[in-house]
């Protein structure tokens, strides 16, 4: 099906079916030898389409009708009436394709986002929500291996070594955030820190089938069921391609509330964080543009960056008291990996 004729259906919502026939009239052997084969393709075109353009006009109605429902009044009283009320729950749709339709619920705080990220209420009421889960008193439960003989990550065996030296010098009960762990168990970089050096820390992860996972997996740390914000404040975004994004209407999108990783760490307590690792398939510089690096205690941080932005985030890290210490290039990758070490 040629992309220009899609394209039109999606943008339009009118299949017009003199585009097929023209792309099709340059494909001599098409033209020639499966016309049956080309009659059959144009029908499955056009009643997917149609099913494709009235999946994606809903989804849109419901954002506009979310975001109505979910305005707020920033009013000062308002806010703080409506920090003790439970969340409000969406269901919101993904349209990944013309056959690929996902609901999900989602957790949706809006006065959070009248709140600027060092607010004490913000603070204090994300102490207490439903946002962060407590670390599980359960046995483990990883889907690939037994806790006991989980295989060494290479991308961690490398962290140790540029920060350590050694395994064996890999200090106890340290302290880990890792914002984007990943589908499964292999893709985090922190269970080697957390089963063989007895570190606990906090997961974030706004995606709901990744977090879905997570919670299944038992870990000892604390889990967040929110998206790293990409402002100094809570708010919506929207998930497309694997990625966090400004909230627009776009029906491949999906809602959510996002918190900032500042307010996270103080609901936490304000721990010395031995390590952050921040793997958001591009929003890497945007959060960290969000951190006050004076007001918290983080020892290291190990990022993914497209390598144009390199010169700007190490700028931007030095002036915070960090020097890059090791580059990964990924073979095949827009990204490399880059471990940042502050400066005593």
């Amino acid at each position: 099906i040629p992309a220009s004729t899609m394209n039109k259906v999606v943008q339009t919502g009118v299949f017009d079916p003199r585009e097929y026939k023209k792309a099709t009239m340059r494909i001599p052997w098409l033209q020639q030898r499966h016309k049956s084969l080309a009659m059959l393709s144009l029908v499955v075109l056009a009643l997917l389409s149609l099913d494709f353009v009235q999946h994606k006009l809903e989804f849109e109605s419901k954002v506009k009708a979310f975001l109505d429902e979910t305005s707020v009044d920033c009013d000062e009283i308002t806010v703080e009436q409506s920090l003790d009320m439970k969340a409000k729950v969406y269901e919101t749709t993904n349209v990944l394709s013309p056959t690929q339709i996902i609901k999900e619920i989602v957790a949706i705080r809006p006065h959070y986002n009248c709140l600027d990220q060092e607010d004490e209420r913000l603070i204090a009421n994300l102490r207490r929500n439903e946002y962060i889960m407590p670390p599980s008193t359960k046995p483990y439960n990883f889907l690939l291996h037994k806790p006991e003989e989980y295989p060494r990550n290479v991308i961690t065996q490398d962290i140790i070594k540029d920060l350590y030296g050694s395994e064996s010098q890999v200090p106890r009960d340290g302290y880990f955030i890792e914002v984007g762990p990943g589908e499964d168990d292999i893709d985090s970089l922190t269970i080697d820190f957390e089963l063989r050096h007895g570190w606990t820390g906090m997961l974030v992860e706004g995606d709901p089938k990744y977090s879905a996972y997570i919670t299944d997996q038992h870990r000892k740390v604390h889990q967040v069921k929110a998206c790293a914000s990409l402002q100094k404040k809570p708010h919506y975004a929207v998930l497309k391609n694997g990625r966090f994004a400004e909230l627009q209407h776009t029906y491949s999108s999906r809602i959510f509330q996002c918190l900032p990783l500042y307010s996270l760490i103080q609901a936490a307590g304000n721990p010395k964080v031995n390590l952050l690792i921040i793997l958001t398939n591009g929003n890497e510089k945007k959060i960290l543009e969000t951190i006050p690096f004076d007001k918290v205690k983080i020892e290291s941080i190990f990022i993914n960056l497209d390598p144009k932005l390199l010169d700007d985030v190490v700028a931007m890290m030095r002036k915070s008291g960090y020097e890059p210490i090791s580059t990964t290039v990924l073979p095949g990758e827009q990204q490399q990996q880059y471990l940042f070490v502050k400066q005593q």
